[in-house]
């Protein structure tokens, strides 16, 4: 058996087949690494693009979700602007008389605030986790209570 030193490196150096093969060997591993390392980083690019598609993604779904929020809000506090309507309607500001159609109105539309005004303050609950928040929509809430019962007066 050759030991490796001056004698075994001649001889591979000597020999064109095996040069060639140890040659081809070192071109293999050099290749295989340049591969590996061009899936890797194809690999790295596929993730950040993904990451990026989902932030994108993200960004949509909470913009959807304020646009949601505030026509919520909006709908569930439009109850107020009914009671100061049906409340100068009611005081001859209008120059007609308040109908039982008015009252039935400001009354549906209140009704559907109370439970509208109530999901929005879960939402607000469950997307902020805030009880700050969560007790000033509820003190909203509460106004629009205490402007409804005062603007229907002796009809509540």
């Amino acid at each position: 058996m050759l030991q490796p030193g001056p004698g075994w490196l001649q001889l591979v150096l000597s020999s064109p087949v095996i040069s060639a093969a140890f040659a081809g060997l070192i071109a293999l591993l050099v290749a295989w690494q340049i591969t590996e390392r061009n899936n890797n980083r194809r690999t790295e690019v596929a993730q950040e693009a993904h990451r990026e598609r989902l932030d994108e993604n993200k960004k949509k779904a909470i913009i959807s979700l304020r646009h949601e929020l505030v026509d919520d809000v909006a709908q569930v506090v439009s109850v107020w602007y009914l009671c100061l309507q049906y409340e100068r309607a009611r005081l001859g500001e209008f120059g007609r008389r308040v109908t039982v159609s008015d009252f039935r109105q400001i009354h549906d539309q209140y009704a559907f605030s109370r439970t509208a005004g109530y999901a929005i303050q879960l939402k607000l609950q469950t997307f902020f986790n805030s009880s700050e928040l969560t007790e000033n929509w509820h003190a909203v809430m509460d106004l629009i209570s205490v402007r409804y019962y005062a603007a229907l007066g002796s009809h509540a």
